[in-house]
């Protein structure tokens, strides 16, 4: 992660940003800091215009969240891309992840990495599920247990993959001879 220097001597960590918004957090004091307008103003050191300050890390990241999908009094930042849209909803997903497992139950478990969540998010027919385009290239299909399985390629980023496809039964039919649907 990229570490920056604040014109007060204070280092923090680049968590994430988007538009004109950056999520850091301050190695000395342990503050979380939503700032607006992250720059550089000369010799390594970076100023912003206005920060919100937290010392805990969910109250950041739903600030942080909020902020990066247009919700703050300027109507400012705004998600531009669908890059950004998912990583924005994955920082919620993680802050709500938190939330939930706070108790002692809950030791040595970890979120989802991001690619495993971005998966999870775009379960769409025809859509790739790690760069979210329709460029799928279909190479052919077969059944496997209970599905019809397509293999894929993704034109756009290369991923690989397979479509799934639940095969329930419906009913019988006959030939002519039988006079059709068994009821």
């Amino acid at each position: 992660m990229l570490t920056i220097e604040n014109t007060n001597g204070n280092v923090y960590t680049l968590i994430g940003e988007d538009g004109d918004y950056s999520f850091l957090h301050c190695q000395r004091s342990g503050q979380y800091v939503v700032a607006w307008r992250l720059h550089e103003v000369g010799e390594g050191l970076y100023a912003w215009e206005q920060g919100h300050y937290y010392k805990e890390f969910l109250s950041a990241c739903d600030c942080f969240v909020k902020k990066c999908e247009g919700a703050d009094e300027r109507g400012g930042a705004t998600l531009k891309n669908s890059k950004s849209e998912m990583w924005a909803k994955y920082l919620r997903y993680l802050c709500e992840w938190v939330k939930f497992h706070e108790e002692a139950m809950f030791y040595g478990m970890s979120p989802s990495c991001f690619d495993d969540w971005l998966c999870n998010e775009r379960q769409e027919q025809g859509v790739c599920p790690k760069c979210g385009e329709t460029s799928l290239d279909y190479d052919g299909g077969a059944v496997v247990e209970a599905d019809y399985v397509y293999n894929w390629t993704c034109q756009n980023c290369g991923a690989v993959g397979k479509e799934h496809y639940s095969m329930t039964f419906e009913e019988h039919t006959l030939g002519d001879e039988g006079k059709g649907v068994i009821k």
